[in-house]
Order: structure tokens, then sequence, then C-alpha cells
């Protein structure tokens, strides 16, 4: 006897002994992607205020709040394996833009976690220097970034791990070609999609 398969949306009826008998239509399985929420960007502002809320905790309960604040750890943590750094080679280090550096460098500054020293050398360049403050806390921000990666891996394979670091960095440097990109005037179109 011939099976008869029904399409998706659609009751169809199939042979079998005995007479006549309703097959249910397989429910249609909405694909992932379509609605507003779950596109991409929201998936990853998500991501992010949930890590800054988790972090903030760490942080807190290291007893590092006062002193660190989210944003600041890219550069803490490239000053530790390298201190004495120039903006533009710490720039280059964090993959962070200048004017998003500027910011971060100065809240670490008013908090007396690094100092801004002219270059000897090249009186144009400024070199960034942990304090004594900021070299004591290294311990403590080894912690809490342990902590804070053990939960954001929990449930994650290695591998999907290496495969979600690897789409970050992706989308990371694609975010910072469009920055340098010049910016389109009202009314005309942008230069998305082209090669």
């Amino acid at each position: 006897m011939k099976r008869v398969r029904p399409r998706p949306g659609a009751s169809r009826v199939a042979k079998r002994e005995g007479g006549m008998a309703p097959v249910e239509a397989p429910k249609a399985i909405e694909p992932v992607g379509l609605g507003p929420l779950e596109q991409t960007c929201f998936h990853v502002s998500r991501a992010y205020s949930n890590y800054v809320a988790l972090l903030e905790r760490v942080l807190a309960e290291l007893g590092l709040k006062r002193n660190v604040r989210p944003g600041m750890g890219h550069v803490l943590f490239a000053l530790f394996e390298r201190d004495d750094l120039i903006i533009k080679d710490l720039v280059r280090r964090v993959s962070l833009s200048p004017s998003t550096l500027t910011g971060i460098l100065t809240n670490m500054e008013t908090g007396k976690l690094i100092t801004r020293v002219q270059d000897k050398t090249d009186r144009r360049a400024v070199r960034i220097k942990l304090t004594s403050i900021g070299r004591s806390l290294e311990a403590r921000c080894m912690t809490a970034l342990e902590r804070v990666n053990a939960v954001m891996e929990a449930g994650l394979t290695a591998p999907q791990v290496r495969e979600a670091k690897l789409a970050l960095a992706a989308m990371s440097r694609t975010m910072q070609d469009e920055a340098r990109r010049p910016r389109t005037t009202p009314g005309k179109s942008p230069r998305w999609g082209r090669a």
C-alpha cells in the first residue's frame, strides 16, 4: 500500500486497510531569525547586557567595584601583560577605536589606575603606565576574568566556545570596518553589500 506524505500546512487523507483515516499535517516550524527580536544584533545586545550585569556583580564580590568598571578589562589586561605602551600600540592591542579608548583611559586615570606620560623620544606620543594601585589589582582581576568566563562558557563544548569567539571576532572586525567607511549623505543609499 502506498503511503501519502502530507504537505506542510495541508491536511491529507491516507488509505489504510478498512477505509480512509485522516492524517494530520505536521505543524509548521517557524524559521529562526524571522522576528525582529531574533536578529543577531539583539542577541548580541542581550548577551552584552547580561555580561555587564554579571561582571558588575563579580567585581562587587571581589571588592573591585570601586576601582574597576565594565569596559576597562581590555586595557587592564593589556597593561598587565605589557606595561608602558604608547596609545597607538594600545589601540592595536585591544582592538578598540581611539575615541572609545580615550574615554576608558580618562576613567582609569580618574580612578588612579593609570598615568599618561609623554614619550621621551617622540614628544607627540603618550605612554600609558599602570600605577601601583592599578598593578595591585591584577590577581583579583584575573579571578574576576576566570569567574565570568566560567559562567559564560558553562554548558558549551570547547568547539562551541571556539566558534563563538571566531564569530564574535568576525562581527567586531566587520563593525570596525563599517565605522571607518565614509558616511553616506541623507537621501543616498548606503554602500552595504557592494564589493
